[in-house]
């Protein structure tokens, strides 16, 4: 089921299939995802190897990434998908994928406070704020 809408700090899981067309040491393999707003400005990133994350040789060639919490406010993005291996470097690059998907996120009531978020493609974090 392709799901394109999401509610603001909930689960998201995102499968792409992906085909090689050269021997990739997937050791040595780095993923980007840039999640951007309107204008392309990133707004969240992860990036594999800041995350200490090592791939295995694929068995079914599908990329997964599961988010616990999408923290960002209501409105629309877009993805960018790079992958390189090694390095960041641009002569590293195996692909790069601009508008690899769109995302309507849904603003929510994500402190339970009776309010919904406002919408502003930014993203927001968890915490407290407290005066004492």
């Amino acid at each position: 089921e392709i799901i394109t809408e999401v509610l603001s700090g909930e689960y998201l899981k995102i499968e792409i299939d992906f085909d090689l067309y050269k021997k990739v040491n997937f050791q040595k393999l780095i993923i980007v995802l840039n999640i951007q707003d309107n204008f392309e400005k990133a707004i969240i990133s992860f990036v594999t190897d800041e995350m200490g994350i090592k791939f295995n040789d694929p068995i079914e060639n599908k990329l997964i990434i599961e988010i616990p919490k999408l923290l960002l406010r209501g409105g629309q993005y877009t993805a960018r998908l790079l992958a390189m291996e090694g390095d960041t470097q641009k002569e590293s690059f195996l692909d790069e994928l601009e508008h690899a998907f769109y995302i309507n996120v849904l603003s929510s009531d994500y402190w339970n406070s009776g309010k919904t978020l406002r919408n502003g493609e930014s993203a927001f974090i968890d915490g407290k704020i407290i005066i004492t």
